[in-house]
């Protein structure tokens, strides 16, 4: 910190702590006894207050200026920097399994099968793709599939009808 530096720092010092501990309680005093309006207790206020942002920025300026603080700074940067390259392995490493164990399909194989969606689409003729769909939505929604295809268990439900109807 330079000489001219330090000088205006201690004269922000002083003046924030003259301006506080003087100023301000004669001028509240003065206002409360009715000696002077109010406009006075507010220019002090703002004095102090300017004052006090002086001093602080002076010494936050100094406080950056210092070596050790841009060692400190350094340092934690590059701690946490680590941190979070270790927390993504653990997590990469923890989702990737958790994805395999569930038997989730990853976007790769989501992204196959919409293009094979899109494929089959395509090959299917105008007149298909333009005819109402005989199932609606609804009853699309509320269907209920096994894991196994929704035709063995339309079979299986058939069945079951025949032979309550035969009974």
């Amino acid at each position: 910190m330079t000489t001219s530096n330090l000088l205006q720092s201690t004269q922000d010092l002083v003046t924030a702590s003259h301006a506080l501990l003087l100023d301000l309680p004669l001028a509240t005093a003065r206002q409360a006894w009715g000696l002077n309006q109010e406009k006075e207790a507010t220019e002090t206020t703002w004095e102090v207050y300017d004052a006090s942002v002086q001093a602080a920025t002076a010494a936050i300026d100094a406080l950056y200026h210092t070596p050790r603080f841009s060692d400190m700074v350094s340092s934690t940067i590059n701690q946490l920097l680590r941190w979070r390259q270790m927390n993504t392995a653990v997590t990469s490493v923890l989702w990737i399994n958790l994805w395999q164990t569930l038997g989730l399909p990853t976007a790769a194989e989501v992204e196959a099968l919409g293009d094979h969606l899109r494929a089959l689409e395509a090959c299917l003729p105008q007149s298909v793709q333009d005819s109402p769909a005989r199932v609606s939505r609804p009853q699309l929604r509320s269907a209920k599939f096994s894991m196994h295809g929704s035709a063995a268990a339309e079979r299986r439900k058939g069945g079951a009808r025949k032979e309550r109807a035969a009974a």
